[in-house]
Formats: structure tokens, C-alpha cells, sequence
């Protein structure tokens, strides 16, 4: 059984994970962590869930407006895995506080991306000016 795996970290404060197939979302998991927390929150959701990698086909990221840091991990993660898997990549922006499957039911009509792109809700402080 083929799958998508959901990714959405938009808050320094949670993500959410999930689990799709065909029209249906069949797993979903909020985290109250932060996103440096997000690949070993999917390791283990993927196998509570039960599924292999080799299950998952295609990978849907929520690449913002989020928070700069959230934006950049999540985004990060999905194109790794995306590109490590040769799977395809739904990329798709989504307010905050739409449900996650709104989100996945309107990702499907997106066009497949090579590689996500973050999006922020406010200009990023990456670095700071040095004396």
C-alpha cells in the first residue's frame, strides 16, 4: 500500500505529521516539540503507524508562512527525503490554522516540485551584524 507522509511545522512550539492515501487521511499526530525534534518525531510516528519507508511514495510539505526556523527544518527534512527517495513532492502553503485535512485535500491538485521552498510569517534574523 503506497502513502504520502504530511509534514507541517509552521509554530517554534508544534508539528504535525500524517499519513495519507488516496483522498483519506489515515494518521495524523501533533507534536509539542520543537522542530529540532521533527525528523525522530517522524521516525517514530511512521513506525507506531506501522509503515516501512519503502511504503511511502510521495511526500507533502507545508512549506509556510511559519515561523523562520519550523519553515527551515520542515522544508529541509521533506526535500531530503523526497530526493533521497526519488519520491515525488507536493508543496503547498496553508494558514495556520486550517485543518490538516483541508490542507492534504488541497494538496492534491498541486503539481509535483523538485524542491520545497520556505516560506515565513515575518522577515528571518539569521545572523546579526558584527562590530
Amino acid at each position: 500500500m503506497s502513502q504520502t507522509l504530511l509534514i507541517r511545522a509552521q509554530d517554534l512550539h508544534f508539528y504535525d505529521i500524517g499519513l495519507a492515501k488516496d483522498d483519506r487521511l489515515l494518521h495524523e499526530k501533533r507534536c509539542e516539540l520543537s522542530p529540532e525534534h521533527l525528523l525522530a518525531g517522524i521516525a517514530e510516528a511512521i513506525k507506531e503507524w506501522g509503515v516501512t519507508q519503502d511504503q511511502i511514495r510521495c511526500v507533502m510539505i507545508v512549506n509556510g508562512p511559519g515561523s523562520c526556523t519550523a519553515s527551515r527544518v520542515s522544508v529541509t527534512i521533506a526535500n531530503t527525503f523526497a530526493y533521497t527517495g526519488h519520491l515525488p513532492l507536493l508543496v503547498i502553503a496553508a494558514d495556520p490554522q486550517e485543518s490538516f485535512v483541508s490542507v492534504w485535500k488541497r494538496a492534491q491538485g498541486q503539481n509535483v516540485e523538485k524542491m520545497a521552498f520556505p516560506t515565513y510569517t515575518s522577515q528571518p534574523h539569521l545572523t546579526s551584524p558584527h562590530s
